[in-house]
């Protein structure tokens, strides 16, 4: 292996390991996140919101580090398939940071007003999506397309659950109109909760892509399969 070859093999790599420090940052902000709402910490909310500048700071190190790599080794195959599927999941996992501090946004502002039992089950639905997230940053290191297709068929349970509680919510504004503000702030962070799932849906789309040269983002329509690449211009 030339010396130029050496470089470009650390470059990518460097780019994984950017990805999974990144990964581990967030899954760790979600779940402080859910933590705070659990026990209505204001400060803890406000620490987690602090905290995602250093997840922004990676988003866009990484961003750099993927162009660099496109513009001065051209990668073909299935080295860029593996960048450009790290460089979205980077933008997905900027996106679950910054909904884990939303949620802490919200239970900053629950935390200033009197105590209500919400009747669905948030922490739950959180904990469900987190692991969603974690597994599908597990498929992506190990390369697994049948874990990462496991992952995406959960994501229709977290819908079902983000409908239901839309449901549970508006009964209880009925039953409760003192309620109204806290309901809508907890309708907020179900919301953002099934969005963390999305994400974790796209991560899992984007594995199958990289692995198997497959676009399944939008199964309903026929996407003719990228033609053959040649040779990597690393040598690889």
């Amino acid at each position: 292996m030339t010396r130029l070859e050496r470089h470009y093999a650390e470059l990518l790599e460097n780019v994984s390991s950017s990805l999974m420090r990144m990964g581990g940052l967030v899954e760790q902000a979600v779940e402080r996140a859910l933590d705070a709402y659990a026990r209505r910490d204001a400060d803890l909310a406000r620490q987690v919101r602090e905290g995602d500048v250093e997840i922004n700071r990676l988003e866009l190190e990484i961003d750099q580090l993927g162009l660099e790599i496109l513009v001065r080794f051209q990668p073909a195959a299935r080295d860029l398939r593996f960048l450009v599927a790290a460089m979205q999941i980077n933008t997905d996992l900027e996106r679950a940071g910054d909904i884990a501090s939303n949620v802490c946004k919200r239970v900053q502002e629950l935390a200033e007003e009197p105590p209500w039992q919400a009747p669905i089950d948030i922490v739950g639905m959180g904990r469900a999506a987190q692991r969603m997230l974690h597994d599908a940053l597990d498929a992506f290191v190990a390369e697994d397309t049948t874990a990462a297709r496991a992952v995406i068929t959960q994501d229709e349970v977290i819908d079902r659950q983000m409908e239901q509680a839309f449901a549970d919510l508006l009964r209880a504004m009925s039953n409760d109109p003192d309620s109204v503000s806290r309901a809508i702030r907890h309708s907020f962070i179900a919301k953002y909760l099934e969005r963390i799932a999305d994400q974790a849906t796209n991560i899992c789309e984007l594995v199958v892509f990289m692995v198997e040269g497959t676009v399944i983002k939008h199964p309903r329509l026929t996407v003719d399969p990228p033609a053959p690449a040649g040779d990597d211009p690393a040598g690889d």
